[in-house]
């Protein structure tokens, strides 16, 4: 399955400074092409790519896609200018403009013993965006208040997010879970 040049060309992965360690690309599935369900596997993470190899191989997925669809949410940080320049009060959700959020994941597995299949979508995420951040001690450096802040507002966004996912799914009959790098241990996708 080849890619289409003319995407790759505008939807290229960013580039990587020194100090960037992410890894960014396109996945062509070679075990099981006819598994995948999208032409253009993008991923944003080495535990991204580390996945869709996973999806590929694993005989009990039967069908894979990557960012398959996206879905509305209101993010609590993206508007707060917007409402104090309208002295809106940011708090109220109902002056939150919707945004998109695109699902990393669906797979369709295989269930126990071979009894029925499940339907989920899936999120990668960090362990440590998963979590509320631990606030530092109050004699703590500049740096570790600047990066709970940062920890807290992704936290932030994140639950949101996944709220709104947990809803979709509920309403259609499917689930949504997030995989951490302890999942992908424990899936052995990760040593």
């Amino acid at each position: 399955m080849e890619l289409n040049e003319e995407y790759k060309k505008r939807h290229k992965p960013q580039r990587q400074t020194d100090k960037q360690r992410h890894h960014q690309g396109y996945f062509t599935p070679t075990v099981h092409p006819e598994k995948c369900l999208t032409h253009i596997n993008e991923f944003r993470s080495l535990w991204e790519l580390y996945f869709m190899e996973w999806a590929d191989r694993c005989d009990d997925v039967l069908r894979w896609a990557s960012e398959p669809i996206y879905i509305e949410y209101r993010n609590p940080l993206a508007n707060k200018k917007y409402c104090d320049e309208n002295h809106l009060d940011w708090r109220n959700p109902i002056y939150w403009k919707l945004q998109k959020y695109h699902i990393d994941f669906w797979i369709e597995l295989r269930g126990k013993n071979g009894q029925g299949v499940r339907k989920i979508f899936i999120e990668v995420k960090p362990y440590n965006q998963s979590v509320p951040p631990k606030m530092p001690a109050p004699n703590a450096k500049a740096s570790e208040f600047r990066s709970y802040n940062h920890l807290a507002e992704q936290f932030l966004v994140n639950n949101q997010k996944w709220q709104a996912a947990k809803k979709f799914c509920e309403e259609r009959g499917t689930e949504f879970i997030v995989v951490t790098e302890v999942t992908l241990k424990k899936l052995g996708i990760l040593h």
